[in-house]
């Protein structure tokens, strides 16, 4: 029997771009939410199409199905690609972890109420053409395969697993996926490796104000199927933000986020106090460490998103959605940014830096740690700012630095002290390690000694090393005994 979804056409297009995410071999995601509001969507039963609010179909005819996907873009040629293999929801991210054997996990949320959230394990390295799509289960804290081969009540409903995907909504509460309060963006913990999941709210469940979900992999693999999940943050009048959206980590491994609040409701009961969207960050170290910050706040009617930053840290990127939205006319507008006056308003991205900034991010010590061996690390120099790896060197001398998950070529500039002593060793899975600075100031929890646990295990014997940092020079004397 012919699969009734599926068109005898390419996709045409990409509507609602959203936050989507990098993938370590260079190429960008962005997912295309929303999707039923441009095209509608296809009662399954009747074949007739439910109308979308915007009702594109009455201008281009396309396939609703052609929507809904996760879009990977080359963005030196342009080329791009839908990836059945993902799943068609509203998708509002595609955060991507990478696994030692080189293979990817890209977690997505489905941006409305009472939807799920999802995992994709790519079964091939460097690759998202094939694997095996998760609903996540918080009751029994388990991910479940959305596999039509292994799901007998997948197969009593649908045709094939293209069919399953295609009705990806429809098929995750049949595995007990659990319906969430609108789950939006996911980012990874750059020192615990927790799972951030924003639930931005639900009003049909009078949660007005939303949180942010943490989840636990067991082991810290992010390819396990077991999990453990807790509230990181809630929001209302005690923690002073509401309807938590896009999310960063810095350098340091401070959490920022973003607030969606809707134009509708904005000022309204119960939203009063929280006034304009606000970009927020939540300090990992110092007097104001685990408090909520807001930091700046958007224009009338607008709300940030895609917060990103720079490869040196010192430049926050932001966009400004919508300044102006619940304008009436042009001669009544609810805002005139960016240009003030009585000019329109349009949507832009801006970009936040300067001395406050570098100061959240960069500490007055430089912990370090010097490892070398006989594996595929020989004689590398990792440099930690506040228990975070934020570079490192071979022998060659070449520099990059790591923010969050990905690699990015940096110059290496540090002002720090004449020279730190060795004081304190760390023993994970038979790895030594040296550090230098104030390790009780950064390893409190333990979250560094984790860390190259769980990225080094390949370092089997260490070397005895000393490096003195000299504005910007650096040096490190061969020492030829192991100790």
């Amino acid at each position: 029997m012919a699969n009734p979804n599926l068109w005898p056409y390419v996709g045409y297009g990409h509507p609602g771009q959203l936050f989507g995410g990098v993938t370590p071999w260079g190429t960008i995601l962005t997912c295309e939410e929303n999707y039923d509001s441009f095209y509608g969507e296809r009662n399954r039963e009747t074949g007739e199409r439910n109308p979308g609010a915007d009702k594109w179909y009455a201008h281009f005819d396309n396939p609703p199905e052609h929507y809904g996907w996760v879009v990977e873009v080359d963005p030196k040629t342009g080329a791009a690609k839908k990836h059945v293999a993902l799943g068609r929801c509203a998708h509002e991210s595609a955060t991507v972890s990478t696994l030692p054997d080189g293979r990817v996990v890209v977690y997505s949320g489905d941006d409305a109420n009472n939807q799920c959230l999802y995992k994709f394990i790519a079964s091939e390295p460097h690759s998202l053409e094939k694997g095996t799509l998760y609903v996540a289960n918080l009751e029994e804290g388990k991910w479940v395969p959305v596999d039509f081969a292994s799901q007998p009540v997948l197969q009593a409903r649908f045709l094939d697993q293209t069919e399953v995907l295609i009705r990806l909504r429809e098929a995750a509460p049949l595995l007990g996926g659990t319906p969430l309060d609108r789950p939006e963006d996911v980012e990874i913990d750059p020192h615990t490796g927790a799972v951030l999941v924003s639930l931005t709210n639900n009003y049909g469940k009078n949660n007005y104000y939303g949180s942010i979900l943490k989840i636990e992999e067991e082991g810290g693999d992010h390819a396990a199927l077991r999990f453990q999940h807790s509230t990181l943050l809630a929001g209302g009048p005690e923690t002073g933000f509401a309807c938590p959206d896009n999310m960063a980590f810095d350098a340091a491994g401070n959490l920022w986020f973003t607030s969606d609040i809707s134009g509708t409701m904005m000022h309204k009961e119960p939203y009063e106090d929280f006034k304009n969207n606000a970009l927020f960050v939540v300090p990992r170290a110092g007097a104001q460490a685990g408090q909520v910050l807001r930091i700046a706040v958007a224009p009338v009617d607008a709300e940030f998103s895609g917060p990103w930053f720079a490869p040196d840290g010192r430049t926050l990127f932001l966009s400004v959605q919508h300044p102006g939205e619940n304008s009436g006319t042009p001669t009544t507008l609810t805002s005139p940014w960016p240009d003030g006056g009585e000019a329109i308003p349009r949507p832009a991205v801006i970009t936040i830096r300067g001395a406050a900034l570098d100061a959240l991010q960069r500490s007055t010590e430089c912990l370090a740690f010097f490892s070398g061996g006989r594996g595929p690390v020989n004689e590398a120099i990792f440099l930690c700012d506040r228990g975070v790896i934020v570079g490192f060197f071979f022998q060659h001398l070449c520099c990059r630095m790591l923010y969050g998950r990905y690699f990015y070529p940096y110059a290496f500039r540090f002002e720090v002290a004449d020279q730190l002593d060795v004081i304190g060793i760390s023993r994970q899975n038979n790895n030594r390690v040296y550090f230098l600075g104030d390790l009780s100031r950064f390893d409190r929890q333990g979250d560094v000694s984790r860390l190259i646990a769980r990225h080094y295990r390949t370092v089997v014997v260490c070397m005895q090393a000393f490096g003195q940092f000299r504005g910007n020079i650096f040096s490190l004397p061969k020492i030829d005994q192991p100790v």
